[in-house]
């Protein structure tokens, strides 16, 4: 039997007699079974610790019966008992490849699942974990439904393989979340969660949407080179830090609208497959959109950006619409190929405007834009008209750039 097989079944070739008298096994089996990699390090400890307990004088009887009404009640689609369940995590109980795990609305000290197996679906929802959750490396076949869920420390989901959905809506989560290599076959919902650290999602692949609507995240959401099969929606959400998509793939829509967001929003190298919407979004720092390839349009009209928006070498099938947004930094779409127009009209930009070399598919409309430094259009070719009526702009920059409009 190969270690997948002995994960799957991880008390083959044990002889054992589960009655609540006694155990048929001792230490020596279980080192043998292990050398013999029919155990995986989960089953090994907790079998070690099992026999553990009844030399010290806990008795087999009570420890035998424990164990049988867990895995009595988990194969009846039930509930193993709060206390149960908590002493089967300090036994190291961790494997449960052939049914669901519902412990759902328990209080528990911590949730400790790295590296464990759970055939179906994790319910934790509504449940209240004073510490972490751990999932490293932990293969689910179902989703994980932390729902409603109250975790004082992180939610660790490193390298974790989840067949489903993984539900964290109305979650509060004191601490970070890490899916960091994650692999998720739907949905990440953490709709109106609030996370005190950071949601780290770099190089996990989902495959479905990552929804943060209305979430509060205090730190950044890193989804660096992810692989995300949907939209990732942060409408409405307020994020502490930044926002870093670099080299990820989006297979749908990023929604930012009206959004907080304390930081930089990187989504240079991305590939987006639809809309980037900013519309009326206010990001502390600036957006980068560098070599980006972009299905569709970008909406920044109306945002509040306190740095520049930079777009060189971006390839965008849209069009760029930042009417009436106020922008510190300068517009750079140098080299950018953009297959719809660019609407700056009515904008407040606090640097330069550069789009040398760029390809506009559709019009330039800077009416009545206010631009603290000079626009820069050398080389490039525009589909449509060019409109800069009552455009002013400012080579003769003062300090603060806005006190040239006042």
């Amino acid at each position: 039997m190969n270690s997948l097989e002995a994960q799957n079944d991880p008390l083959a070739g044990l002889n054992f007699n589960f009655s609540t008298d006694q155990f048929d096994f001792d230490r020596d089996d279980v080192e043998k079974a292990f050398e013999e990699r029919r155990l995986d390090k989960n089953d090994y400890k907790f079998l070690c610790n099992v026999l553990d307990e009844t030399l010290v004088g806990q008795g087999q009887k009570e420890i035998t019966r424990e164990i049988l009404l867990y895995r009595m009640k988990l194969n009846q689609g039930l509930k193993p008992g709060q206390e149960r369940f908590i002493k089967m995590q300090e036994l190291g109980c961790k494997n449960h490849p052939h049914t669901d795990l519902n412990i759902s609305g328990y209080e528990l000290p911590e949730v400790n699942l790295d590296s464990g197996i759970i055939g179906g679906t994790l319910n934790m929802s509504l449940s209240n974990v004073k510490g972490h959750v751990k999932m490293s490396d932990t293969r689910i076949g179902g989703n994980v439904d932390q729902k409603g869920a109250e975790i004082g420390g992180n939610v660790d989901q490193i390298e974790a393989e989840i067949g489903g959905d993984v539900d964290q809506k109305d979650a509060e989560i004191g601490g970070d979340v890490n899916q960091i290599y994650a692999g998720i076959g739907g949905n990440v919902d953490q709709r109106e969660a609030e996370i005190g650290g950071d949601v780290d999602q770099r190089n996990a692949k989902i495959g479905g949407d990552v929804d943060q609507k209305d979430a509060e995240i205090g730190g950044n959401v890193d989804q660096r080179e992810a692989e995300i099969g949907g939209d990732v929606d942060q409408w409405s959400a307020k994020i502490g830090g930044g926002v870093n998509q670099i080299y990820a793939e989006i297979g749908g829509d990023v929604y930012q609208m009206h959004t907080k967001i304390g930081g930089d929003v990187h989504q240079d190298n991305a590939k987006i497959g639809g809309d980037v919407h900013q519309v009326s979004a206010e990001i502390g720092g600036k957006v980068d959109q560098k070599s980006a390839k972009i299905g569709e349009g970008v909406y920044q009209d109306n945002a509040k950006i306190g740095g520049g928006v930079y777009q060189d070498n971006a390839e965008i099938g849209g069009g760029v619409d930042q009417t009436n947004a106020e922008i510190g930094g300068g517009v750079e779409q140098r080299d950018a190929k953009i297959g719809g127009g660019v609407y700056q009209d009515n904008a407040k930009i606090g640097e330069d405007v550069d789009q040398r070399n760029a390809e506009i598919g559709g019009s330039v409309d800077q009416t009545n834009a206010k631009i603290g430094g000079g626009v820069n259009q050398e080389g490039v070719v525009i589909g449509g008209k060019v409109d800069q009526r009552g455009m002013r702009v400012n080579l003769n920059r003062p300090k603060k750039w806005w006190q040239f409009w006042k």
